[in-house]
C-alpha cells in the first residue's frame, strides 16, 4: 500500500493559508484569490503526477483533493450565502460524478458533504438574508436528484452491484432533499407569478412525475425500489393535501366567526 506523508501534504497548505489570512486580516476577496491560486497549483501538480505515472496514485488523489477543497473555498470568501449555495451545489455534483465515474469513495463523500452544506447555505440566505432562493432551489433540486441517481447506480460497463448501505442511506437523504427543494421551487415560482400556492402536494406530485419519466428513460424498467419511492411520495402528497384542506377549512371557519353578521 503506497504511503504518503499526510502531515507534509495537508498541513502545509492549510497552515500557510491560515498565516496568510492573519496577514490580510481575513479580507474576503484576498482570501478568495489565495484559494484560487492554491487550487490551481494543486490541481496542476496533481495532473502532472497523474500523467507522469499514468495511474491515479494516492499522491495524485491527495493533490487533486487539495485542489478541489481550495476550489470550494473561493466562492464563500468572495460572494454571499446565496451564490455559495449555487456554487457548492454545482461543485458537489461535479465531484460526485467524478467519484462515481472513477469509483473514488473519498470524492463521493466529500461531494455529499458539499451538497448538504449548499442546502444549509440556501436556508441561511432565505432566513437570515431574506432572499428569494428560487434559482438556488432549482439548482439544488436538480443536484440532489442527480446525487440520488449516482448513489443508486454504477457506470456503464462496470459490474452492477447492490449499493452499499451508506450509499443507500445517502441516496434516500438526497431524494428527500430533492423533493423538499422541488416544493420550495413550486411555492416560490407561484409566488413570483402572483399566485398564492394552495396545495403544496401538487409540487411534489409534479416532481415525482418528472423523476419517474427520467428514471424510465435511463433504465427502461421499474425497479422494486422505485415502486417504493412512488408509494411513499404518493402517501406524503396525500398527507399534504389533507393538511392543506384542514388548514383552509379552519381559516374559513375563523373568517366566518369574525364577520360582523355573526355578532348581530
Amino acid at each position: 500500500i503506497p504511503v504518503v506523508d499526510s502531515t507534509l501534504i495537508f498541513a502545509t497548505p492549510f497552515m500557510a493559508f491560515s498565516l496568510y489570512a492573519g496577514l490580510v486580516d481575513s479580507e474576503g476577496y484576498q482570501l478568495s484569490i489565495a484559494s484560487a491560486v492554491l487550487a490551481a497549483v494543486y490541481l496542476i501538480v496533481g495532473y502532472i503526477t497523474h500523467k507522469k505515472f499514468n495511474v491515479l496514485s494516492v499522491l495524485s488523489q491527495c493533490f487533486y483533493g487539495l485542489g478541489l477543497v481550495f476550489l470550494a473555498l473561493i466562492i464563500p470568501f468572495a460572494l454571499d450565502a446565496y451564490w455559495t449555495s449555487v456554487g457548492w451545489a454545482i461543485h458537489g455534483i461535479a465531484m460526485l460524478y467524478l467519484g462515481w465515474r472513477y469509483q473514488l469513495g473519498a470524492a463521493k463523500y466529500f461531494a455529499a458533504a458539499l451538497l448538504v452544506l449548499s442546502g444549509l447555505a440556501s436556508v441561511f440566505a432565505s432566513i437570515f438574508d431574506e432572499q428569494s432562493v428560487l434559482f438556488a432551489s432549482c439548482v439544488l433540486m436538480l443536484a440532489y436528484a442527480g446525487a440520488y441517481y449516482l448513489f443508486r447506480t454504477t457506470p456503464e460497463g462496470e459490474k452492477q452491484l447492490e449499493p452499499q448501505p451508506l450509499h443507500c442511506v445517502l441516496s434516500h437523504v438526497f431524494l428527500g432533499l430533492s423533493f423538499i427543494s422541488a416544493n420550495t421551487v413550486y411555492g416560490h415560482g407561484l409566488t413570483r407569478l402572483g399566485v398564492e400556492p394552495q396545495n403544496h402536494g401538487l409540487g411534489l406530485l409534479l416532481w415525482l412525475a418528472i423523476l419517474g419519466g427520467i428514471w424510465w428513460w435511463k433504465t427502461k424498467t421499474w425497479s422494486a425500489h422505485w415502486h417504493k419511492v412512488n408509494t411513499l411520495m404518493l402517501v406524503v402528497t396525500l398527507a399534504y393535501v389533507l393538511i392543506d384542506f384542514t388548514i383552509l377549512t379552519a381559516v374559513f371557519e375563523v373568517d366566518a366567526l369574525l364577520k360582523p353578521e355573526f355578532f348581530s
